[in-house]
This record gives structure tokens, C-alpha cells and sequence, in this order.
């Protein structure tokens, strides 16, 4: 860090919410459970549970120890997400009950679909469910709203930035039902910029970068002008080839002529990898 910033460059932290290696070695269980449609019960899938409050205390702890290295900007990845199956905790259910008086029941949630194959399952279209998520959105919110407040006092000059999905903003796509949250539960995070990363699957409509388009549309439309919005360029296996890097590039070079407030982010770089492009 020492040798970024003697060479005016800033160092950003990228900030996982979900995915913690040293999550096991937590003196309070913490972990997200997962329904298994087979056995109709929950098991670890080692990933932060979000619905703990233990949670908040240990996310708040690895901000403070990461502020102690003087970082310039703190990103918090977009894994705050759930998958449909996810976010059934014993906390997690007995904090949904205490908070709403329902209590609940896997089989009136969730049908299971190609058993023969031992894979899959799809969901009943029950209000019950509709309700969990809902519930589960705000809680979400909310404890990502606290770590954006906290960090940012606690460290005053360090910028604060989230990171978001195409999916997560476009409300063709039902993102709550899917991921637990949406551009109505994002838009307001007092965070200094926000990162838009490309899509992990494919939509309703024509191609990717018209998804990614709307997206932009979105989310610029929805936040403060004085807030940034940085187009992710990822350093994967396909932009490792120049002429691929290059047009990832271009294409978001003419959305900031289309847009206000947009910069162009390469990223993440993880020293462990030898590309290239960084060389």
C-alpha cells in the first residue's frame, strides 16, 4: 500500500459479505444453511449468514482490522445475494417467525423437479414464499446499510462502493424472488460509487450488452447524479486476449459519452495471477 500511494495511485479493498474462508473458525456459528429438497432439511453451505446478527459483529471487525492497513476505498462484493434455497438458519427461521408470527414450511415453499436426476427444484407460487423473501430483503438491506454507515465513519476519508449485477436492477427479472434483493433495496446506500459488473446469466431480452445497457439506464437514473457508477471490465480467461480487452473497453468508453458520472474499472487484480495485460 505504502508503494501504491508513493506512486499517487489509491488502493481499494475488495470486501466479501458472504464468502469467508475463515468462516469455520468463528466462536459463534454463523453459517448460512441450505434446504436440501431431498432430505427436506437444512445443512451449512459454509457461506456468512446475513440473517445472524453474530453476523454484523464479525463483518464490522474485519472492516476495522482492514481500515488499520490505511486503505483508500473500501468495495463490497455483490455476494450479499441468496439463492432461492438459501438463508434458512435456525436463527434466520426463528427470527422470520418472531418477526412476522409464520413460521416455516419447506413444503409449502418449495416443490421438488427432476428427482430422477437428483438435481433441481422449483417453487411453489405461494404467497408464503414471496413473504420469506421479502422479509429477507429487508433484513439484508439493512445490514449492509449498518456496514456502509459504520465503515464510512470509521474510517471518514475512505471511499465506500458496492458492487451490483445487471440482474439485481432490472425488475423484468424479478430480482427479489431470485437474489433477495433489487435496485428498490440498492438505490439508496449511502455508498460513494457503485460497480457494474457484467451478468452472470441470461435475461429476457435480446443480447447481453442491451441488458447491461438497461441496467446502466437504471441505476443512473435512480441514484444521485454526485454518485459514480465505475463499468467493471473483468480480468477473466476471454479479455486476456488484448483484442477482447480492447472491445470491453470501447463498448464502455461510448456509454460514458452516453451517460453522466461513469469511469471504466479493470478488476480485480489478484497478485497471486500472472496476466499479461497488467505486466
Amino acid at each position: 500500500i505504502s508503494i501504491a500511494h508513493a506512486n499517487h495511485l489509491k488502493v481499494y479493498a475488495s470486501f466479501p459479505l458472504r464468502n469467508h474462508p475463515r468462516l469455520q473458525d468463528s466462536e459463534t456459528y454463523i453459517s448460512d444453511e441450505v434446504w436440501n429438497q431431498f432430505q427436506n432439511r437444512t445443512s451449512p453451505n459454509l457461506k456468512l449468514d446475513l440473517l445472524n446478527p453474530a453476523s454484523k459483529d464479525y463483518l464490522i471487525k474485519l472492516v476495522d482490522d482492514l481500515l488499520e492497513y490505511n486503505v483508500d476505498g473500501i468495495v463490497f462484493k455483490d455476494d450479499f445475494t441468496y439463492d432461492l434455497n438459501e438463508g434458512f438458519s435456525q436463527v434466520a427461521q426463528d427470527r422470520y417467525t418472531t418477526a412476522t408470527g409464520r413460521t416455516i414450511v419447506f413444503n409449502n415453499l418449495f416443490v421438488p423437479t427432476n428427482v430422477k436426476d437428483n438435481r433441481g427444484f422449483d417453487l411453489l407460487t405461494s404467497d408464503e414464499f414471496e413473504d420469506v423473501v421479502n422479509w429477507r430483503a429487508k433484513e439484508i438491506k439493512q445490514l449492509i446499510w449498518d456496514l456502509v454507515q459504520y465503515s464510512k465513519e470509521r474510517g471518514s476519508k475512505t471511499d465506500i462502493g458496492i458492487e451490483v449485477k445487471p440482474e439485481l436492477l432490472l425488475a423484468q427479472l424479478d430480482p427479489v424472488k431470485w437474489y433477495s434483493t433489487s435496485l428498490h433495496y440498492l438505490k439508496d446506500l449511502n455508498v460513494d460509487f457503485f460497480i457494474l459488473k457484467e451478468e452472470d446469466q441470461s435475461g429476457q431480452f435480446d443480447s447481453v450488452s442491451e441488458r447491461y445497457e438497461l441496467a446502466l439506464e437504471s441505476l443512473r437514473n435512480s441514484i444521485p447524479s454526485k454518485r459514480e457508477i465505475y463499468l467493471k471490465v473483468p480480468l477473466s480467461h476471454s479479455t486476456k486476449n488484448v483484442i477482447e480487452f480492447n472491445k470491453h473497453v470501447a463498448l464502455r468508453s461510448e456509454y460514458k459519452q452516453e451517460f453522466s458520472g461513469i469511469k471504466i474499472a479493470v478488476g480485480p487484480v489478484n497478485r497471486l495471477k500472472r496476466l499479461d495485460i497488467v505486466n
